[in-house]
Protein backbone atom coordinates (compact mmCIF):
# COMPACT_ATOMS: atom_id res chain seq x y z
CA UNK A 1 0.00 0.00 0.00
CA UNK A 2 2.61 2.79 0.91
CA UNK A 3 5.18 1.46 -1.50
CA UNK A 4 2.59 1.57 -3.97
CA UNK A 5 2.30 5.34 -3.89
CA UNK A 6 2.86 7.24 -7.29
CA UNK A 7 1.70 10.45 -6.95
CA UNK A 8 0.39 13.34 -4.35
CA UNK A 9 -2.88 11.88 -5.01
CA UNK A 10 -2.36 8.32 -3.45
CA UNK A 11 -0.68 9.73 -0.62
CA UNK A 12 -3.91 12.21 -0.35
CA UNK A 13 -6.27 8.91 -0.18
CA UNK A 14 -3.91 7.34 2.09
CA UNK A 15 -4.24 9.97 4.41
CA UNK A 16 -8.03 9.86 3.85
CA UNK A 17 -8.10 13.69 2.45
CA UNK A 18 -8.95 15.70 -0.54
CA UNK A 19 -5.40 16.12 -2.88
CA UNK A 20 -6.19 20.19 -2.65
CA UNK A 21 -6.20 20.44 0.64
CA UNK A 22 -3.18 18.41 1.57
CA UNK A 23 -1.53 20.25 -1.38
CA UNK A 24 -3.06 23.50 0.75
CA UNK A 25 -2.11 22.08 4.16
CA UNK A 26 1.88 21.41 3.28
CA UNK A 27 2.53 24.63 1.04
CA UNK A 28 4.25 26.91 2.68
CA UNK A 29 0.88 29.40 1.95
CA UNK A 30 -0.67 27.80 5.07
CA UNK A 31 0.91 30.08 7.44
CA UNK A 32 -2.68 29.19 9.99
CA UNK A 33 -1.63 25.60 9.80
CA UNK A 34 2.39 26.38 11.90
CA UNK A 35 3.53 25.04 14.58
CA UNK A 36 3.15 26.20 18.19
CA UNK A 37 6.79 26.92 20.37
CA UNK A 38 7.12 26.41 24.16
CA UNK A 39 10.36 25.54 26.11
CA UNK A 40 9.75 22.85 29.35
CA UNK A 41 13.21 22.37 31.74
CA UNK A 42 15.69 19.85 31.63
CA UNK A 43 16.49 17.68 34.49
CA UNK A 44 20.16 18.80 34.45
CA UNK A 45 19.47 22.48 33.35
CA UNK A 46 18.39 24.65 29.99
CA UNK A 47 15.13 24.00 28.09
CA UNK A 48 14.09 21.95 25.60
CA UNK A 49 12.12 23.08 22.49
CA UNK A 50 9.20 21.69 22.03
CA UNK A 51 7.13 22.41 18.84
CA UNK A 52 3.57 21.05 18.32
CA UNK A 53 1.62 20.90 15.41
CA UNK A 54 -1.56 22.38 14.19
CA UNK A 55 -4.19 19.93 15.19
CA UNK A 56 -5.70 19.54 11.78
CA UNK A 57 -1.63 18.61 10.68
CA UNK A 58 -1.23 16.50 14.06
CA UNK A 59 -4.68 14.41 12.64
CA UNK A 60 -2.59 13.39 9.45
CA UNK A 61 0.66 13.00 10.86
CA UNK A 62 -0.68 10.29 13.30
CA UNK A 63 -2.56 8.62 10.28
CA UNK A 64 1.13 8.29 8.64
CA UNK A 65 2.71 7.14 11.82
CA UNK A 66 -0.32 4.15 11.80
CA UNK A 67 1.02 3.31 7.99
CA UNK A 68 4.77 3.87 8.87
CA UNK A 69 4.95 1.78 12.19
CA UNK A 70 3.45 -0.89 9.57
CA UNK A 71 6.14 -0.79 6.91
CA UNK A 72 9.55 0.28 8.95
CA UNK A 73 11.01 -2.43 11.64
CA UNK A 74 13.65 -0.68 13.44
CA UNK A 75 17.00 -1.46 14.52
CA UNK A 76 17.42 -4.00 17.30
CA UNK A 77 20.24 -1.49 19.02
CA UNK A 78 17.45 1.42 18.82
CA UNK A 79 15.50 1.80 22.35
CA UNK A 80 13.65 4.86 22.06
CA UNK A 81 10.06 5.57 20.62
CA UNK A 82 10.15 1.63 19.82
CA UNK A 83 6.87 -0.36 20.74
CA UNK A 84 7.96 -3.02 24.21
CA UNK A 85 11.08 -1.44 24.13
CA UNK A 86 12.26 1.33 27.08
CA UNK A 87 14.81 3.03 28.91
CA UNK A 88 15.32 -0.25 30.67
CA UNK A 89 15.57 -2.58 27.81
CA UNK A 90 18.74 0.20 26.37
CA UNK A 91 20.35 -0.14 29.71
CA UNK A 92 19.79 -4.16 29.61
CA UNK A 93 22.89 -4.82 27.96
CA UNK A 94 25.23 -2.88 29.90
CA UNK A 95 24.53 -3.87 33.37
CA UNK A 96 27.51 -5.16 34.96
CA UNK A 97 30.38 -3.61 32.40
CA UNK A 98 33.75 -2.64 33.77
CA UNK A 99 33.69 0.33 31.65
CA UNK A 100 30.43 2.62 30.68
CA UNK A 101 30.84 5.18 27.28
CA UNK A 102 28.03 7.46 27.35
CA UNK A 103 27.52 9.91 23.97
CA UNK A 104 25.07 12.34 22.84
CA UNK A 105 24.12 13.82 19.62
CA UNK A 106 24.09 17.68 19.38
CA UNK A 107 20.56 19.52 18.63
CA UNK A 108 19.17 15.95 17.65
CA UNK A 109 15.95 16.65 16.13
CA UNK A 110 16.45 20.18 14.50
CA UNK A 111 19.54 18.59 12.53
CA UNK A 112 17.39 16.10 11.11
CA UNK A 113 16.37 18.53 8.35
CA UNK A 114 13.69 18.40 5.23
CA UNK A 115 16.02 17.43 2.73
CA UNK A 116 17.40 14.27 4.73
CA UNK A 117 13.79 13.19 5.58
CA UNK A 118 12.46 13.71 2.04
CA UNK A 119 15.50 11.11 0.93
CA UNK A 120 14.44 8.50 3.78
CA UNK A 121 10.63 8.45 2.08
CA UNK A 122 12.69 8.21 -1.38
CA UNK A 123 15.76 6.17 -0.78
CA UNK A 124 14.00 3.60 1.62
CA UNK A 125 10.72 3.26 0.36
CA UNK A 126 11.01 4.16 -3.15
CA UNK A 127 8.75 6.86 -3.48
CA UNK A 128 8.57 9.21 -6.52
CA UNK A 129 10.02 12.79 -5.48
CA UNK A 130 6.52 14.46 -5.99
CA UNK A 131 5.00 11.99 -2.86
CA UNK A 132 7.71 12.33 -1.26
CA UNK A 133 8.27 16.12 -1.02
CA UNK A 134 4.70 16.01 0.24
CA UNK A 135 5.31 14.00 2.77
CA UNK A 136 8.27 15.62 4.60
CA UNK A 137 6.60 18.92 4.10
CA UNK A 138 3.48 16.89 6.41
CA UNK A 139 6.34 15.44 8.82
CA UNK A 140 8.62 18.78 8.94
CA UNK A 141 8.37 22.59 10.27
CA UNK A 142 8.94 24.04 7.40
CA UNK A 143 7.76 27.59 8.83
CA UNK A 144 10.93 27.72 10.59
CA UNK A 145 14.49 28.23 9.35
CA UNK A 146 15.95 25.46 8.46
CA UNK A 147 12.97 23.32 7.80
CA UNK A 148 13.35 20.51 9.91
CA UNK A 149 12.09 17.50 12.42
CA UNK A 150 10.08 18.88 14.96
CA UNK A 151 10.07 17.54 18.60
CA UNK A 152 6.61 17.28 19.24
CA UNK A 153 5.36 15.95 16.24
CA UNK A 154 3.87 12.50 16.17
CA UNK A 155 5.56 11.36 13.53
CA UNK A 156 9.03 12.44 14.39
CA UNK A 157 10.52 9.65 16.55
CA UNK A 158 9.63 6.99 14.15
CA UNK A 159 11.43 9.25 11.17
CA UNK A 160 14.37 9.66 13.46
CA UNK A 161 14.78 6.06 14.21
CA UNK A 162 14.74 5.76 10.23
CA UNK A 163 17.31 8.48 9.67
CA UNK A 164 19.66 6.32 12.42
CA UNK A 165 19.23 3.14 10.91
CA UNK A 166 22.33 3.66 9.00
CA UNK A 167 24.57 4.92 12.15
CA UNK A 168 23.24 1.99 14.28
CA UNK A 169 24.24 -0.72 12.11
CA UNK A 170 27.75 0.97 11.17
CA UNK A 171 27.78 1.42 15.20
CA UNK A 172 27.08 -2.20 15.98
CA UNK A 173 29.38 -3.65 13.54
CA UNK A 174 31.99 -1.28 15.18
CA UNK A 175 31.15 -2.17 18.71
CA UNK A 176 31.22 -6.61 17.30
CA UNK A 177 34.85 -5.80 15.69
CA UNK A 178 35.97 -4.76 19.05
CA UNK A 179 34.19 -6.88 21.75
CA UNK A 180 32.02 -3.76 22.63
CA UNK A 181 28.14 -3.79 23.63
CA UNK A 182 25.88 -0.52 21.90
CA UNK A 183 22.50 0.83 22.22
CA UNK A 184 21.01 3.81 21.35
CA UNK A 185 17.97 5.32 23.09
CA UNK A 186 17.07 9.05 20.81
CA UNK A 187 20.31 11.14 20.98
CA UNK A 188 21.82 9.01 23.98
CA UNK A 189 24.53 6.59 22.84
CA UNK A 190 26.08 4.07 25.41
CA UNK A 191 29.03 1.94 24.63
CA UNK A 192 30.10 -0.51 27.44
CA UNK A 193 33.36 -3.22 27.63
CA UNK A 194 34.45 -5.89 30.21
CA UNK A 195 38.13 -5.58 28.34
CA UNK A 196 40.52 -2.86 30.18
CA UNK A 197 40.07 -0.13 27.71
CA UNK A 198 37.93 0.93 25.53
CA UNK A 199 39.53 0.73 21.70
CA UNK A 200 41.13 3.91 20.61
CA UNK A 201 38.39 3.74 17.54
CA UNK A 202 35.76 4.36 20.38
CA UNK A 203 37.43 6.10 23.00
CA UNK A 204 40.95 7.40 24.06
CA UNK A 205 40.94 7.26 27.52
CA UNK A 206 43.52 6.84 30.60
CA UNK A 207 41.63 4.88 33.62
CA UNK A 208 38.57 6.60 34.36
CA UNK A 209 39.45 9.39 32.41
CA UNK A 210 37.55 10.50 29.21
CA UNK A 211 40.79 12.29 26.99
CA UNK A 212 39.13 12.06 23.33
CA UNK A 213 36.44 10.56 21.43
CA UNK A 214 37.37 7.68 19.11
CA UNK A 215 37.92 8.52 15.55
CA UNK A 216 35.70 5.96 14.43
CA UNK A 217 33.44 7.18 16.38
CA UNK A 218 33.38 10.74 15.05
CA UNK A 219 33.54 9.23 11.55
CA UNK A 220 30.55 7.21 11.46
CA UNK A 221 28.56 10.64 13.44
CA UNK A 222 29.85 13.01 10.52
CA UNK A 223 28.75 10.53 7.80
CA UNK A 224 25.69 10.23 8.79
CA UNK A 225 25.33 14.03 9.66
CA UNK A 226 25.45 14.53 13.14
CA UNK A 227 27.29 16.51 15.87
CA UNK A 228 28.24 15.22 19.28
CA UNK A 229 27.82 17.09 22.41
CA UNK A 230 31.06 16.56 23.75
CA UNK A 231 30.32 18.87 26.88
CA UNK A 232 27.80 15.07 27.84
CA UNK A 233 30.59 12.19 27.07
CA UNK A 234 31.59 10.80 29.41
CA UNK A 235 33.30 7.17 30.84
CA UNK A 236 32.31 5.56 34.35
CA UNK A 237 33.78 2.63 35.67
CA UNK A 238 32.87 0.21 38.30
CA UNK A 239 34.21 2.25 41.29
CA UNK A 240 31.69 5.35 40.19
CA UNK A 241 27.83 5.38 39.58
CA UNK A 242 27.07 3.63 36.06
CA UNK A 243 24.28 5.19 34.16
CA UNK A 244 22.45 4.51 31.35
CA UNK A 245 19.56 7.07 30.15
CA UNK A 246 19.26 7.57 33.99
CA UNK A 247 19.46 4.18 35.37
CA UNK A 248 22.09 2.69 37.25
CA UNK A 249 23.78 -0.23 35.65
CA UNK A 250 26.57 -1.43 38.11
CA UNK A 251 25.15 -4.54 39.81
CA UNK A 252 21.77 -4.52 38.14
CA UNK A 253 19.41 -2.11 36.74
CA UNK A 254 18.26 0.48 39.30
CA UNK A 255 16.83 3.60 39.84
CA UNK A 256 18.75 6.52 41.61
CA UNK A 257 18.53 6.45 45.46
CA UNK A 258 17.25 9.79 45.16
CA UNK A 259 14.22 8.71 43.84
CA UNK A 260 12.43 6.39 46.42
CA UNK A 261 13.54 9.12 49.24
CA UNK A 262 11.82 11.89 47.05
CA UNK A 263 8.39 9.66 47.11
CA UNK A 264 8.80 9.04 50.49
CA UNK A 265 9.30 12.50 51.26
CA UNK A 266 6.06 13.76 49.73
CA UNK A 267 4.06 11.31 51.37
CA UNK A 268 5.39 12.09 54.25
CA UNK A 269 4.40 15.54 53.55
CA UNK A 270 0.83 14.77 52.76
CA UNK A 271 0.12 12.91 55.56
CA UNK A 272 1.75 15.27 58.00
CA UNK A 273 0.40 18.74 56.72
CA UNK A 274 -2.66 17.34 54.66
CA UNK A 275 -2.74 17.46 50.42
CA UNK A 276 -3.52 20.84 50.25
CA UNK A 277 -0.64 22.10 51.92
CA UNK A 278 1.84 19.44 50.46
CA UNK A 279 0.58 20.49 47.20
CA UNK A 280 1.10 24.23 47.76
CA UNK A 281 4.91 23.52 49.36
CA UNK A 282 5.11 21.46 46.18
CA UNK A 283 4.63 24.11 43.64
CA UNK A 284 6.38 26.66 45.30
CA UNK A 285 9.22 25.15 45.66
CA UNK A 286 9.39 23.21 42.59
CA UNK A 287 7.25 24.42 39.88
CA UNK A 288 9.14 27.84 38.71
CA UNK A 289 7.68 27.49 34.90
CA UNK A 290 3.72 28.00 36.82
CA UNK A 291 2.50 24.46 35.14
CA UNK A 292 0.35 23.56 38.04
CA UNK A 293 1.13 19.58 38.04
CA UNK A 294 -0.95 17.73 40.22
CA UNK A 295 0.56 16.46 43.23
CA UNK A 296 -1.00 13.25 43.42
CA UNK A 297 -0.62 12.77 39.55
CA UNK A 298 2.96 13.68 40.24
CA UNK A 299 3.58 10.78 43.09
CA UNK A 300 1.72 8.52 40.84
CA UNK A 301 4.37 9.11 38.02
CA UNK A 302 7.07 8.22 40.68
CA UNK A 303 5.79 5.28 41.49
CA UNK A 304 5.36 4.40 38.32
CA UNK A 305 8.42 4.69 37.37
CA UNK A 306 9.75 2.57 40.05
CA UNK A 307 7.44 -0.31 39.21
CA UNK A 308 8.65 -0.12 35.98
CA UNK A 309 12.56 -0.67 36.44
CA UNK A 310 12.26 -2.33 39.58
CA UNK A 311 9.13 -4.49 39.16
CA UNK A 312 6.16 -5.27 41.17
CA UNK A 313 7.03 -7.81 43.89
CA UNK A 314 9.82 -5.07 45.11
CA UNK A 315 9.89 -4.68 48.25
CA UNK A 316 10.54 -0.80 48.79
CA UNK A 317 8.10 0.04 46.07
CA UNK A 318 5.42 -2.24 47.40
CA UNK A 319 5.90 -0.22 50.69
CA UNK A 320 5.64 3.21 49.29
CA UNK A 321 2.82 2.43 46.88
CA UNK A 322 1.22 0.90 50.61
CA UNK A 323 1.25 3.95 51.86
CA UNK A 324 0.06 5.58 49.02
CA UNK A 325 -3.16 4.06 49.04
CA UNK A 326 -3.71 4.51 52.72
CA UNK A 327 -3.79 8.17 51.86
CA UNK A 328 -5.49 8.16 48.85
CA UNK A 329 -7.49 4.69 48.86
CA UNK A 330 -9.64 5.95 45.23
CA UNK A 331 -7.15 7.34 43.38
CA UNK A 332 -4.28 4.44 43.75
CA UNK A 333 -6.15 1.37 42.34
CA UNK A 334 -5.97 -1.99 43.75
CA UNK A 335 -2.22 -3.43 43.42
CA UNK A 336 -1.80 -6.92 41.77
CA UNK A 337 -0.92 -9.74 43.90
CA UNK A 338 2.84 -10.29 44.47
CA UNK A 339 4.66 -11.65 41.99
CA UNK A 340 6.29 -13.55 44.49
CA UNK A 341 3.70 -15.52 45.26
CA UNK A 342 4.85 -18.21 42.21
CA UNK A 343 8.14 -20.27 44.57
CA UNK A 344 11.48 -19.62 44.86
CA UNK A 345 13.88 -21.57 43.32
CA UNK A 346 14.77 -23.42 46.50
CA UNK A 347 10.83 -24.06 47.17
CA UNK A 348 10.64 -25.00 43.63
CA UNK A 349 13.11 -27.80 44.04
CA UNK A 350 11.31 -29.11 47.36
CA UNK A 351 7.90 -28.82 46.34
CA UNK A 352 8.80 -31.11 43.03
CA UNK A 353 9.77 -34.78 42.88
CA UNK A 354 13.54 -35.23 42.02
CA UNK A 355 14.09 -36.19 38.59
CA UNK A 356 16.38 -38.70 37.71
CA UNK A 357 18.23 -39.49 34.48
CA UNK A 358 15.60 -42.11 33.70
CA UNK A 359 12.55 -39.94 33.25
CA UNK A 360 11.85 -39.38 29.92
CA UNK A 361 13.18 -35.85 28.19
CA UNK A 362 9.86 -33.96 28.51
CA UNK A 363 9.63 -34.61 31.96
CA UNK A 364 13.14 -32.81 32.66
CA UNK A 365 11.96 -30.02 30.68
CA UNK A 366 9.13 -29.29 32.30
CA UNK A 367 10.56 -29.46 35.55
CA UNK A 368 13.73 -26.74 34.13
CA UNK A 369 11.11 -24.59 32.97
CA UNK A 370 9.61 -24.50 36.39
CA UNK A 371 12.72 -23.44 37.96
CA UNK A 372 13.01 -21.20 35.13
CA UNK A 373 9.99 -19.08 36.00
CA UNK A 374 11.08 -19.18 39.91
CA UNK A 375 14.39 -17.42 39.49
CA UNK A 376 14.83 -14.01 41.01
CA UNK A 377 17.60 -11.49 39.73
CA UNK A 378 20.66 -12.78 37.76
CA UNK A 379 20.03 -16.33 36.46
CA UNK A 380 22.86 -18.53 36.00
CA UNK A 381 23.01 -21.90 33.63
CA UNK A 382 25.94 -23.17 34.56
CA UNK A 383 26.56 -26.44 31.75
CA UNK A 384 29.90 -27.64 30.03
CA UNK A 385 27.82 -28.54 26.82
CA UNK A 386 24.92 -26.22 26.82
CA UNK A 387 23.09 -25.92 23.23
CA UNK A 388 20.56 -23.27 22.40
CA UNK A 389 17.94 -25.19 22.22
CA UNK A 390 17.19 -24.67 26.08
CA UNK A 391 16.99 -20.98 24.97
CA UNK A 392 13.19 -21.70 23.51
CA UNK A 393 12.28 -23.39 27.30
CA UNK A 394 14.04 -19.93 28.72
CA UNK A 395 12.66 -17.32 26.57
CA UNK A 396 8.63 -19.48 27.50
CA UNK A 397 9.65 -19.29 30.88
CA UNK A 398 11.55 -15.79 32.38
CA UNK A 399 8.80 -13.52 33.49
CA UNK A 400 9.44 -9.89 33.35
CA UNK A 401 10.35 -8.13 36.22
CA UNK A 402 11.81 -11.21 38.22
CA UNK A 403 14.93 -11.57 36.43
CA UNK A 404 17.20 -9.22 35.38
CA UNK A 405 19.89 -11.16 33.65
CA UNK A 406 20.95 -14.07 32.20
CA UNK A 407 23.95 -16.14 32.55
CA UNK A 408 25.19 -18.83 30.35
CA UNK A 409 28.12 -20.67 30.75
CA UNK A 410 29.60 -23.22 28.72
CA UNK A 411 32.91 -24.60 27.86
CA UNK A 412 31.88 -25.44 24.16
CA UNK A 413 31.44 -23.64 21.44
CA UNK A 414 30.72 -25.53 18.69
CA UNK A 415 27.66 -24.70 18.00
CA UNK A 416 25.80 -25.00 14.61
CA UNK A 417 24.77 -22.02 12.41
CA UNK A 418 21.09 -22.29 13.36
CA UNK A 419 22.07 -22.66 16.88
CA UNK A 420 23.63 -19.32 16.75
CA UNK A 421 20.69 -17.73 15.07
CA UNK A 422 18.77 -18.65 18.04
CA UNK A 423 20.73 -17.46 20.36
CA UNK A 424 20.86 -13.61 18.50
CA UNK A 425 17.29 -14.14 18.25
CA UNK A 426 16.22 -15.17 21.72
CA UNK A 427 18.49 -12.63 23.14
CA UNK A 428 16.57 -10.20 21.07
CA UNK A 429 13.72 -11.82 22.75
CA UNK A 430 14.31 -11.39 25.92
CA UNK A 431 16.05 -7.44 25.67
CA UNK A 432 12.23 -6.87 24.63
CA UNK A 433 10.96 -8.24 28.52
CA UNK A 434 13.86 -6.38 29.86
CA UNK A 435 16.12 -9.52 30.69
CA UNK A 436 19.68 -9.20 29.18
CA UNK A 437 21.17 -12.57 28.06
CA UNK A 438 24.77 -13.31 27.99
CA UNK A 439 26.63 -16.41 26.97
CA UNK A 440 30.60 -17.03 27.80
CA UNK A 441 32.63 -19.98 27.18
CA UNK A 442 35.06 -20.94 29.42
CA UNK A 443 38.99 -21.35 27.73
CA UNK A 444 41.00 -24.18 28.70
CA UNK A 445 42.20 -25.20 30.88
CA UNK A 446 38.65 -26.02 32.27
CA UNK A 447 39.63 -28.35 35.27
CA UNK A 448 36.57 -29.65 37.13
CA UNK A 449 34.51 -27.75 35.14
CA UNK A 450 31.49 -31.07 34.73
CA UNK A 451 28.56 -30.60 36.48
CA UNK A 452 24.92 -28.53 35.26
CA UNK A 453 24.04 -25.58 37.84
CA UNK A 454 20.90 -23.27 37.63
CA UNK A 455 21.77 -20.05 40.10
CA UNK A 456 19.93 -16.84 41.11
CA UNK A 457 20.23 -13.93 43.43
CA UNK A 458 19.24 -16.72 46.48
CA UNK A 459 19.84 -20.16 45.77
CA UNK A 460 21.85 -22.72 43.94
CA UNK A 461 20.48 -26.12 42.93
CA UNK A 462 22.25 -28.95 40.92
CA UNK A 463 20.84 -30.18 37.67
CA UNK A 464 22.90 -33.31 37.25
CA UNK A 465 26.31 -33.98 36.78
CA UNK A 466 29.22 -34.90 39.02
CA UNK A 467 31.00 -31.68 39.88
CA UNK A 468 33.40 -33.68 42.06
CA UNK A 469 35.65 -31.08 43.00
CA UNK A 470 32.95 -29.49 45.49
CA UNK A 471 30.53 -31.84 46.09
CA UNK A 472 29.98 -35.30 45.90
CA UNK A 473 28.70 -38.12 45.51
CA UNK A 474 26.49 -37.21 41.87
CA UNK A 475 23.41 -36.24 42.89
CA UNK A 476 20.11 -36.50 40.79
CA UNK A 477 18.18 -33.33 39.28
CA UNK A 478 17.35 -30.97 41.95
CA UNK A 479 18.70 -32.59 45.00
CA UNK A 480 22.36 -31.09 45.72
CA UNK A 481 20.34 -27.70 47.11
CA UNK A 482 22.88 -24.90 48.43
CA UNK A 483 22.62 -22.03 50.45
CA UNK A 484 23.92 -20.00 47.78
CA UNK A 485 26.24 -19.72 44.40
CA UNK A 486 29.67 -21.03 44.67
CA UNK A 487 31.88 -18.08 44.23
CA UNK A 488 33.62 -20.34 41.54
CA UNK A 489 31.19 -19.02 39.28
CA UNK A 490 32.12 -15.72 39.44
CA UNK A 491 36.14 -16.90 39.01
CA UNK A 492 34.49 -18.73 35.57
CA UNK A 493 32.73 -15.86 34.26
CA UNK A 494 35.34 -13.69 34.68
CA UNK A 495 37.90 -15.75 32.87
CA UNK A 496 35.41 -16.95 29.92
CA UNK A 497 34.92 -15.35 26.50
CA UNK A 498 31.52 -13.79 24.99
CA UNK A 499 30.32 -16.57 22.72
CA UNK A 500 30.91 -15.69 18.46
CA UNK A 501 27.87 -15.73 16.67
CA UNK A 502 29.56 -14.83 13.47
Amino acid sequence: MFRAIVSVRDVADLLELDWSQLYYITSRAADRYSYRTFAIPKKGGGERVIQTPHPTVRILQHKLLEVLSLVYQPHPAAHGFVHERSIKTNATPHVNRRWVLNYDLQDFFPSITFPRVRGIFIKRFRLPPGPATVLARLCCNTGDTPDHLPQGAPTSPIISNMICHSLDHQFVQLAKRNGVFYTRYADDLTFSTNRTAFPLGIAETSGAQLIGVGNDVKEIIKHNHFDLNHRKARISGRASRQDVTGLTVNKRINVRRRLPREIRSMLHKWKAHGYEAAEVEFHTKFDVYGRGANYRNVVSGKLAFLRNVRGIDDRVFRRLYGWAKELDNDSFSELPPLATNAPSLAEAVRDFPTITASDNKQTRRGYLKRMFASARGTLWVVDPNLKADLLTDLVASIEPGRVSDIRLLSRDERLSSRQKVKYTTSRQSLLAKGVNLEWRVLPPPQRYFHDRWLADDSDCVSIGGPFSSIYDPRPPLGQNLLARRPEQFDTWWNRATPLTTG
